[in-house]
């Protein structure tokens, strides 16, 4: 196994005990290029001729010798990067305070600036990732604004390269998670330019924020490669958090792909390599991907296990929109397990739900669900109340036309008495695949062949 980050500062900075300091030289006298790259990339300041000198010998039972020499040869840099770190460290704390990045005073922002301070933009927009998307993107701008305006001799080209590819990539996803797709492109070519000799981890941490950009562009081959290129990436340095992240955002693709049988395992394996504690708000999109791959897939009985061991109500108690989906994959698994009285409360609720949100998609998408369980119950008549609602109410705003066209034609066999359980399926397989070909075409009698 590779040395982890913690062991590196803690072998440098001499915080970590005798059996540590073991572990990390027997590795580093190894050769291990992988690791011998992030140790020495770790402290930007050093000289050629003091990397040089920090090649550990051959003999494995020169220790001493070996911690001794690693520790010359970054003593020059030690004191500048404690200092740096201690007031990154401390302005943090105050940033996570009720003021935020406003209880930050003008002298404390001064004596960070450089390294420091695109270290607590970055770190206060991935803290507003999940809360406030035009605050993740406004402090991702200030850190890639601020590592474009480091001088090259302060930290040495090499580590700025990695501090700049680190800046506009984050500030890629940032774009990314706004919809700013075209911007996030022209980014994340920035990040890229940065990185040809740049560090293993930057490198798989870019590929991983393309695959999220093209799975939102719903480029989903090339979003499954690029998850595929982080997870190999991570795996090489011993990230196995972040390889369960990059098989978690490959799942997610494959299941927006149409191919939810293929998306349960990888959900399931990246669901097992990720931290428990460490990023809640990961492992609860992991559950709720798998739970709806494993309602696609036919494997009601393990979705509903799964719905209730999760946690994901608890996870979601502050977001009514993701409870709103959750319920509405439970009212899916009740009438697929043939609880019909209360998938169809449930389906009524959902439906209310993305009504009043305004969500008009999700609630036809609802509606076909509702008036397939009806059909199925012999409602007949409420079926085509439901038709004659949504062809009267819906303005169908922001709905791709086949999309359009799909829901037309099925709320108005509602209307004519004329659907079936079988129309409601085909049209719902329809709007799935969709999702995964933009370019399909609507042609009922295709479909209906």
């Amino acid at each position: 196994m590779h040395l982890t980050q913690d062991e590196i500062e803690d072998f440098v900075t001499g915080r970590c005990t005798s059996d540590a300091r073991r572990r990390v030289v027997r590795h580093l006298v190894t050769r291990c290029a992988v690791c011998r790259h992030r140790l020495l990339r770790g402290f930007p300041l050093l000289s050629a001729k003091e990397i040089r000198e920090i090649e550990p010998p051959m003999e494995v039972d020169g220790y001493d010798a070996a911690i001794d020499r690693a520790r010359e040869a970054v003593r020059p840099v030690e004191e500048r990067w404690r200092a740096e770190r201690t007031r990154l460290i401390e302005a943090l704390e105050v940033a996570q305070g009720p003021r935020g990045w406003e209880g930050i005073s003008i002298q404390r922002t001064k004596s960070l600036a450089g390294w420091p301070l695109v270290e607590l933009r970055l770190c206060l927009s991935f803290a507003a990732r999940y809360s406030d998307p035009a605050e993740m993107e406004k402090h991702a701008d200030y850190a890639r604004q601020e590592a474009e305006r480091i001088c090259p001799a302060e930290y040495g080209e090499g580590f700025l390269a990695d501090v700049r590819a680190r800046a506009w990539a984050e500030y890629a996803n940032a774009l990314r998670v706004n919809e700013k797709y075209d911007e996030a492109e022209s980014a994340l070519a920035r990040a890229r330019s940065h990185i040809e000799n740049g560090d293993l981890l930057i490198k798989a941490r870019v590929a991983d924020i393309e695959a999220s950009l093209r799975r939102a562009q719903r480029r989903f081959t090339e979003g499954v490669r690029q998850a595929d290129e982080a997870f190999r990436g991570y795996c090489e340095i011993g990230e196995r958090h972040l390889a369960g992240r990059a098989l978690i955002n490959k799942g997610i693709c494959l299941y927006m792909s149409g191919r939810p049988a293929g998306a349960v395992d990888i959900l399931q394996e990246g669901l097992a390599l990720v931290a428990k504690g460490r990023d809640r708000q990961l492992i609860a999109a992991g559950h709720q991907a798998l739970v709806n791959a494993l309602v696609d897939s036919g494997r009601l009985a393990e979705a509903g296990k799964l719905l209730l061991e999760s946690g994901l109500r608890q996870a979601y108690a502050s977001q009514p929109l993701n409870l709103l989906r959750l319920r509405w994959v439970e009212a899916k698994i009740q009438a697929g397990l043939g609880k019909l009285e209360s998938a169809e409360r449930a389906f009524l609720e959902v439906r209310e739900g993305f009504f009043a949100a305004g969500l008009e998609y999700d609630e036809a998408l609802v509606g076909i669900d509702l008036a397939a369980l009806w059909l199925r119950q012999g409602k007949v008549a409420q079926a085509r109340e439901l038709g004659e609602e949504v062809n009267a109410t819906f303005e169908w705003k922001g709905i791709p036309r086949e999309a359009t066209e799909a829901f037309r034609f099925f709320y108005g066999a509602c209307r004519l008495e004329a659907a079936s359980v079988d129309t409601a399926e085909r049209i719902r397989g329809f709007l799935g695949r969709l999702n995964a070909e933009p370019n399909l075409r609507f042609e009922p009698e295709e479909l209906f062949a």
